[in-house]
């Protein structure tokens, strides 16, 4: 039901899906694997984050792009909930060295899509992400994608996230009315903007 670019294409928040892609095409994604990533940040969960991530993927996928999508967030991972995939094994086993790329699945009725779930929530997600392999696993992904979307942990995990944001280069920010908060909003930005890290 979350999937709604592909279950509804034509409703309103598809069209704006599609608009979101757009912007984002001509604004930063380009020709070099420095151009291929972009992180989905919010202040705080129930945010919509990953909502907005797994359909403006779905977005990507439908315009004929290569699109992997990278469920980030190893403490309160969505990512397999919403693609009803299982998520035994993902992007904290390959961080931890025990699996590899062949995590990485074929989302079966978008067959330009592919999702690397989490996996298993580590005990130490802090420790894993800041290990930098993080950053050497993307560098080779972004030779078989056209786009990769990140999923990142909510910004109250700031020591998570702006390693994740500063891999993938660029960051944009998702907001909900209502549940989002203008100073927790205000202070993503400010993280952001202070680890030099581009908001599109």
């Amino acid at each position: 039901d979350d999937l709604v670019v592909a279950r509804q294409p034509t409703a309103p928040f598809s069209e704006a899906m599609r608009a979101l892609r757009g912007q984002r095409v001509s604004r930063w994604f380009g020709d070099t694997p420095a151009e291929r990533a972009l992180a989905i940040c919010s202040a705080d969960q129930g945010d919509g984050r990953s909502f907005v991530c797994a359909n403006l993927a779905i977005a990507f996928a439908q315009l004929g792009h290569e699109t992997l999508l990278i469920d980030a967030d190893l403490r309160a991972p969505r990512q397999h909930e919403i693609f009803r995939i299982r998520d035994r094994m993902g992007l904290s086993a390959i961080l931890a060295g025990r699996a590899g790329l062949s995590e990485v699945r074929r989302i079966g009725d978008l067959p330009r899509l592919s999702l690397l779930p989490a996996g298993a929530v580590p005990p130490d997600a802090r420790d894993l992400l800041a290990r930098g392999a993080f950053d050497s696993l993307l560098t080779e992904l972004a030779g078989h994608y056209d786009a990769i979307l990140i999923d990142t942990p909510a910004a109250r995990h700031a020591e998570d996230m702006l390693p994740l944001a500063s891999a993938a280069g660029a960051a944009l920010l998702i907001a909900r009315r209502d549940p989002t908060r203008t100073p927790g909003l205000s202070k993503l930005s400010t993280e952001l903007g202070g680890a030099g890290i581009p908001e599109l």
